[in-house]
C-alpha cells in the first residue's frame, strides 16, 4: 500500500505519566483525532491499579477509563500500545504529554 493511498491515523496519546496525589480515583481520558475501531485498542498501565472499565463516546474518538483507586504519591505510566482507525490503519507512534 502506498503512503498516498493510506489515510493515516493521527498521533494521539501514546504514553503519559502522571503522579496522582489528591484524586486517587481520577479517570484516564484519551482523545483520538480519528474514530478508532475499539476492538483494536490495547493499553498497558504500570503499575496497574486494575478494575478498568472503558467507555467510548458516540464517535469512537474519545475513551474514558475508570479503575480501582490509584495509590497516593505513586507515579503511573500509561501506554496505548495499539489502535487502528476504521480503515484499519494503525496508530502512529508519538509521545503526547499529559496536560
Amino acid at each position: 500500500m502506498k503512503l498516498s493511498d493510506e489515510k493515516i491515523t493521527k498521533a494521539i496519546v501514546e504514553r503519559y505519566t502522571k503522579k496522582f496525589v489528591d484524586n486517587i480515583n481520577q479517570d484516564v481520558i484519551i482523545h483520538f483525532l480519528e474514530a478508532i475501531n475499539i476492538s483494536t485498542f490495547v493499553y498497558i498501565v504500570m503499575p496497574d491499579p486494575g478494575g478498568w472499565t472503558w467507555t467510548w463516546n458516540a464517535n469512537n474518538t474519545s475513551v474514558r477509563g475508570t479503575h480501582n483507586n490509584f495509590q497516593p504519591l505513586t507515579t503511573y505510566t500509561f501506554w496505548v500500545t495499539a489502535a487502528e482507525d476504521l480503515a484499519g490503519n494503525p496508530l502512529i507512534s508519538g509521545f503526547t504529554p499529559n496536560t
